[in-house]
């Protein structure tokens, strides 16, 4: 992704901008796709698709760091609503799931071909 600080700079938010500008050279592109792929998982499961403004909400992306929510601009006490899940389907697919659920037991299994 050669543009993904210009990409980032125009939708994703200030802490994700300025953790992305933080990160390795050589860590940048995943961090991007993983930080792309959970906010495409939000806004989805949120039913408002590419309507909700990307900059109004925060996911976590760094290497080994739990996939969560951060942020919601205006819904700071419904951030422990959301759930994100990466979903592994192959080495070079970077996927992601957001549930929206009080249910702090949800499993997330993987069906065998």
């Amino acid at each position: 992704v050669p543009d993904a600080f210009e990409i980032a700079q125009r939708y994703f938010s200030t802490k994700e901008n300025n953790e992305l500008a933080q990160s390795e050279m050589h860590e940048t592109e995943i961090f991007f796709l993983n930080c792309w792929t959970r906010k495409e998982a939000f806004i989805k499961a949120s039913g408002d698709g590419l309507s909700y403004p990307l900059a109004d909400f925060s996911v976590s992306f760094g290497r080994g760091i739990k996939p969560e929510v951060l942020w919601i601009k205006g819904e700071e006490n419904k951030i422990s609503e959301w759930k994100l899940y990466d979903i592994d389907i192959d080495p070079d697919y970077i996927t992601s799931l957001a549930i929206r659920s009080t249910n702090k037991n949800i499993v997330i299994k993987k069906l065998k071909p």
